[in-house]
C-alpha cells in the first residue's frame, strides 16, 4: 500500500514539471559559493489556483548553489505590462532538491496576478537576485508562463464601461430636411484586445427623413488650427439610409491620446467640440475664407448702368468639394476663390452672361473654373440690384505667388444687344 501511495505522489509532482525529492529538508549553505547567474522556470498549468515558479541560483561553473539575499519577481504580459511584482528575502531554508536541480519554489496565488487585456494566456516571469552583502543585481532571462486573461466578451464589456465612464456626453444637432444627426458622446476608447492602444471614438444617432444612399463620407478630424489631423478615417460607411429607420453609428479614429480634436467632419456636416455647435462644410469654408482672404476694392468697369467691383481672393481652407478630402487629397494644392460684385444701376432688367478664362498662375500654368456661385453664369439682374459672384478653381498650388485672370461679360436687354466687355486682372499673393 505504501508503494502505491508513493507512486501516486510521484506522478502528481511530475505533472508540475519539477519533482521535489527531499520534502522540506533544507540544503547545506556553503558561504564560499559565489552566485553569478539566476534562472527561472514556470510549472506551466497552474494548480489549485497557484502558479509554481522555480528559481535556481548558479555559480561561475553553472552549478546550482544555495545562497542568501533578496529575490524580486516580475510577471508581465506579452506587451510588457506589469501584472505582478514581489520582493522577498531568501535563506538556505528556502532551498530544496528537485529532479532538475537545487532551487526555490515560490507559489503565487492567481488572484494576486492582475488580469491582462490580451487574448493569449502567455506571459513572462523574470527574477532579479540581490546577494546578501552585495550591491550586485543578477537578472534572469524571461521565462514563459500562463497568466490570467479576460474572455473576449469581458474585454469588450470592460472597454465599453471605461469609455462610458471617461467619454464626454454632448448633444450637438445637425442635418437638413433629409436627415437629422446628433453627436452624442466622444472620447478615447481602449482597444479591447490591446490595452496600450487607444482610439478616438465618436457616437452618432442618425434619423433619416427620406431614403438616402451613400451617406457618411468623409469622416475626418480637424484640430484647433483648422488643420486635418493625420489619422485613419472613421470605420463606418453607410451605403443606405431608410426613411424612419433610426440607426446609431460609431466612428473610430487612430490618433495619439495627446491629440485633442476640435472638430469632427461627418458627411457634409461639421461638429465643433469646443463650442458644441454644428454647421455645414460649405459654411465652414466660407467663414474661413472671409477671415483669411485678401481684401481689395476696385471698380474695374463702370458705364452708368453696370459696375463690376472686385472684392477679395484667396485659398479655401480645404477643397471646395468635400469628397475631394479622400485618400488622394494633397494639402499642397487647394481651391482658389475669387469674389466680385456685379451691380445693375439701371432702371430696367438686364441679362448677364459671363465667360471666365482660366486662372493663369506661375510659369503660365492654367487652372480651369470648377464652380461658381451662379450655376451657369447666365442670369437676369433686376433694376438697382447687386449680386456676388464667386469663382472657384481647384488643384491650384498653394505656394503660387501671382495669378492673372480675364472675364468676358455680356450685358443685354432683350431683344437688343447692349454691351460687352473683357475684364483683366492680375493678383499678387503676399
Amino acid at each position: 500500500m505504501k508503494k502505491i501511495l508513493f507512486a501516486i505522489t510521484l506522478i502528481l509532482f511530475l505533472l508540475l514539471g519539477c519533482l521535489q525529492v527531499s520534502g522540506s529538508r533544507p540544503i547545506n549553505y556553503i558561504k564560499k559559493n559565489i552566485p553569478v547567474n539566476v534562472s527561472v522556470y514556470s510549472s506551466g498549468i497552474p494548480h489549485n489556483n497557484l502558479d509554481y515558479i522555480y528559481i535556481f541560483i548558479k555559480d561561475s561553473k553553472g552549478r546550482d548553489i544555495v545562497s542568501k539575499g533578496n529575490i524580486s519577481i516580475v510577471i508581465t504580459d506579452l506587451s510588457n505590462n506589469p501584472l505582478f511584482k514581489s520582493t522577498r528575502e531568501i535563506t538556505p531554508s528556502d532551498f530544496y532538491k528537485f529532479n532538475i536541480g537545487t532551487g526555490i519554489l515560490i507559489k503565487i496565488p492567481l488572484n494576486e496576478i492582475n488580469t491582462t487585456r490580451q487574448t493569449l494566456h502567455t506571459g513572462y516571469v523574470q527574477v532579479t537576485f540581490n546577494p546578501e552583502h552585495s550591491q550586485e543585481h543578477i537578472k534572469s532571462k524571461r521565462a514563459e508562463m500562463i497568466i490570467p486573461t479576460y474572455s473576449i466578451k469581458q474585454l469588450k464589456e470592460l472597454s465599453e464601461e471605461q469609455y462610458l465612464d471617461n467619454s464626454k456626453e454632448v448633444l450637438i444637432f445637425s442635418g437638413d430636411d433629409n436627415v437629422s444627426i446628433t453627436l452624442q458622446t466622444y472620447g478615447f476608447y481602449t482597444d479591447p484586445f490591446n490595452a496600450s492602444k487607444t482610439l478616438f471614438r465618436v457616437d452618432f444617432a442618425i434619423h433619416p427623413n427620406i431614403d438616402t444612399k451613400y451617406f457618411g463620407y468623409p469622416q475626418l478630424l480637424i484640430d484647433q488650427n483648422n488643420k486635418l489631423i493625420d489619422s485613419y478615417k472613421g470605420s463606418t460607411f453607410i451605403d443606405k439610409l431608410i426613411k424612419g429607420h433610426n440607426i446609431n453609428v460609431v466612428l473610430y479614429f487612430k490618433i495619439d491620446d495627446t491629440t485633442h480634436p476640435s472638430k469632427i467632419l461627418f458627411d457634409k456636416y461639421l461638429f465643433d467640440l469646443d463650442t458644441n455647435e454644428s454647421y455645414t462644410y460649405s459654411d465652414f469654408l466660407d467663414n474661413q475664407y472671409r477671415d483669411s482672404a485678401t481684401e481689395f476694392d476696385k471698380n474695374y468697369f463702370e458705364d452708368g448702368k453696370f459696375m463690376i467691383n472686385f472684392k477679395r481672393y484667396g485659398f479655401l481652407q480645404f477643397p471646395y468639394d468635400v469628397y475631394d478630402l479622400g485618400d488622394n487629397y494633397d494639402p499642397k494644392k487647394g481651391s482658389f476663390r475669387l469674389d466680385f460684385y456685379v451691380s445693375n444701376t439701371a432702371d430696367i432688367d438686364y441679362d448677364i452672361t459671363m465667360y471666365p478664362s482660366d486662372l493663369v498662375g506661375d510659369h503660365g500654368n492654367k487652372y480651369s473654373l470648377d464652380y461658381s456661385s451662379s450655376s451657369n453664369l447666365d442670369f437676369t439682374m433686376e433694376p438697382h440690384s447687386t449680386q456676388l459672384i464667386s469663382l472657384i478653381f481647384n488643384n491650384v498650388p498653394r505656394d503660387s505667388k501671382t495669378f492673372s485672370f480675364s472675364n468676358d461679360i455680356f450685358f443685354s436687354r432683350k431683344p437688343d444687344y447692349i454691351k460687352d466687355t473683357e475684364l483683366n486682372y492680375t493678383f499678387s499673393l503676399k
